[in-house]
């Protein structure tokens, strides 16, 4: 590769990746090394020609955004197709999901005449495995049946099939009927004509899947001298959002007709997820997580991401300014700061367990909170826990527990001294003293007037006029986050 190529495609990539914000091209360019090199890697298994790898994580964590990406990606320099698994589960067609995928992942190839003519040959083959499997699933088991997950019922089949399958299938229907009719008369000639009948489909089927497999082989194989060069990546997301006899099909067609060496399937899923499906989808007591270590060679974790880079995007688009939140410092790591709001809102949502999606609707919650208690001041340490605890489902108006122990605490100065607090603990003392009257409330400011708890509620409500029913005054956030949970996001706001 000359210079001048090696700057083309630096410019290329970095255009791919932008706004990148949880740094996933370094992953990318890990994952796409391995999968060239389990390319070049010699078959150790009989069985297993096709590498899948399943890239896992949560709801929320970027799937699609670093699926997409990676494939873009990888186009530079391999055949590359993205497929939305769950988009495809209407049509209920896996295999036909699968060529057309296939299709789209040479469409930059086919114009060399070596190539078209194999894709031709494997179109041939592979029409042929869908008329049988067509067949098949119209005669309810006189016929080859790919998958154990593929019976659906016969008329379903016969409305997506062409004519002559429908005349082979009534054929065919036609001879079974008179074959099981013999066959109370006629005893063991009969049932020994079905079983060669059988045995002959079945011979057919097990035929035509070798076909359709060596014509595929021999379409990689023709790649060699194209602008891109093997193994073919197919990149299947939202595997655990389908139904799960779909996912279920989808799966088993892979492993039972495109397992050819020279195609990586790269799974996005949320495992934990897909393990549930399955196991609901075969009863009670299914061992989910075994039957899909079947279909995935590896599976590759994301790594957690940072979520300060989202967290500034997303302040850094709302009206939200600093002169209305208060907070103390914050010692963090060894160290006392004044960190800014996105990085302690990425603290409180660490500790809460929440999810990188789940940023939009905090932000959106606190400049709403701001709006509604316009123009008094908001403390953070007892509003963010609230806010957390409505994005998890919290019903009461208490502080939640956190998920995870807080990493960092509160620095507050008394006469130079510093006096540390838990995140926890204080926001709790700013429920109780919030709560008390004004007469409590000035009891426990004589005892202890130092306390950050209470002078910050003295500061809101007590130092200068605040009605009993605005939404500014401490003892009045849990109903500011109650008012606020009415205007919620439809929909999620950006992908990440």
């Amino acid at each position: 590769m000359t210079e001048e190529e090696i700057v083309r495609r630096s410019i290329q990539i970095s255009s791919i990746w932008e706004g990148d914000l949880f740094a996933r091209q370094a992953e990318a360019e890990l994952l796409i090394g391995y999968l060239e090199s389990i390319y070049e890697r010699p078959t150790q298994r009989e069985d297993a020609r096709a590498y899948t790898v399943a890239i896992d994580a949560g709801y929320g964590e970027g799937k699609t955004f670093f699926l997409r990406r990676l494939a873009e990606h990888i186009s530079l320099t391999h055949p590359v197709a993205f497929v939305d698994a769950w988009a495809d589960d209407l049509a209920d067609q896996p295999m036909t999901a699968l060529a057309a995928t296939l299709k789209e992942a040479l469409k930059d190839e086919l114009d060399a005449p070596e190539v078209r003519s194999r894709w031709k040959e494997f179109m041939s083959k592979s029409g042929r495995v869908a008329k049988i499997a067509g067949i098949g699933l119209a005669k309810r088991g006189l016929g080859i049946l790919l998958t154990a997950g593929a019976v659906d019922a016969a008329e379903e089949a016969l409305n997506q099939v062409d004519d002559a399958v429908k005349d082979a299938v009534n054929e065919g229907l036609a001879g079974a009927g008179q074959g099981l009719a013999d066959d109370s008369f006629a005893g063991s000639g009969a049932s020994s004509r079905l079983m060669e009948t059988r045995i002959a489909q079945f011979q057919e089927g097990q035929a035509a899947i070798s076909g359709m497999k060596q014509s595929l082989n021999a379409v990689i194989a023709s790649l060699q001298n194209g602008s891109t060069s093997p193994p073919i990546i197919i990149v299947i997301d939202e595997l655990d959002r389908c139904r799960p006899t779909y996912a279920i099909k989808l799966l088993e067609e892979i492993k039972h007709l495109f397992d050819v060496k020279g195609i990586i399937f790269v799974f996005g899923l949320h495992g934990e997820q897909l393990s549930h499906s399955v196991s609901g989808a075969y009863g009670p007591g299914f061992d989910g997580k075994g039957y899909l270590r079947r279909f995935f060679r590896r599976r590759y974790a994301l790594k957690e991401p940072n979520l300060i880079p989202l967290l500034e995007k997303i302040v850094g688009s709302t009206s939200i300014t600093m002169d209305r939140l208060s907070y103390p410092y914050v010692k963090f790591e060894r160290r006392s700061e004044d960190i800014e709001l996105p990085q302690l809102i990425s603290l409180y949502m660490k500790a809460y367990g929440l999810r990188p999606r789940d940023a939009f609707e905090i932000v959106d919650m606190l400049e709403t909170c701001m709006a509604l208690s316009k123009p008094e001041t908001l403390n953070l340490v007892y509003l963010l826990p609230l806010t957390m605890g409505h994005i998890l489902g919290n019903s009461s108006s208490k502080v939640p527990d956190p998920i995870n122990p807080f990493n960092f605490e509160y620095e507050h100065y008394i006469s130079q001294t510093p006096v540390y607090y838990t995140p926890i603990n204080l926001a709790r003392e700013f429920e109780v003293y919030g709560a008390y009257n004004s007469s409590e409330f000035n009891a426990a400011y004589g005892s202890d007037p130092d306390n950050y708890a209470i002078q910050s509620i003295a500061n809101i409500q007590y130092r200068k006029p605040v009605n009993s029913e605005s939404l500014s005054r401490v003892n009045n956030y849990p109903k500011l986050i109650s008012t606020v949970s009415r205007f919620t996001l439809p929909v999620a706001t950006s992908e990440v």
